[in-house]
């Protein structure tokens, strides 16, 4: 790969004498990989590039990222096994027991959209940050009740307000 395929013209600053074009070599700047393939964004000197991160640092957020998504389907499913004593806790039969399931699989479904436009006007930080305390709050409200009509808008909501990381987490 040659070092003189892009160039660009700059002028000669005298007023009198009309100079010739000098041709700047803007190659140097450009940095690719070991094959030649030019590196698009290109890296920069910032710590806090991405680009510039170690492997291991790299692996180590997606391993987080892996593990949150991995608990979201988890902690929505997790009350599957306990579906019997839910039902003689309440007094409730199996098809509303699957509501404590269904309810809070709605709202992430749903929620994403709604989030996404409160994380664009107030920022990801905030948002994440009110999102997590409100589903602290709904965990509390599902624990809570001894019936059901008080665990639905609770599970609802708790799923609702779960549905911001996916749009938080991936720009």
């Amino acid at each position: 790969m040659s070092n003189d395929v892009y160039t660009s013209p700059v002028k000669g600053n005298s007023e009198d004498e009309a100079e010739p074009e000098v041709m700047k070599n803007t190659l140097a700047d450009i940095s690719v990989t070991r094959n030649g393939v030019i590196l698009h964004p290109q890296p920069t000197s910032d710590p806090l590039d991405p680009l510039n991160w170690s492997s291991l640092r790299k692996h180590s957020i997606l391993a987080i990222v892996m593990w949150k998504y991995f608990l979201f389907a988890y902690l929505t499913t997790t009350t599957i096994p306990s579906f019997a004593q839910i039902q003689e806790r309440l007094g409730i039969n199996y098809a509303q027991t699957s509501w404590t399931i269904s309810l809070p699989s709605l709202g992430l479904a749903i929620g994403p959209p709604l989030w996404s436009s409160f994380a664009d006007i107030y920022g990801r930080r905030i948002v994440f940050i009110i999102g997590s305390v409100i589903a602290l709050i709904s965990t509390i409200g599902i624990a809570l009740p001894r019936i059901s009509a008080a665990i639905w808008p609770a599970a609802s909501f708790k799923g609702l307000v779960l549905a911001h990381r996916p749009r938080l987490e991936w720009p």
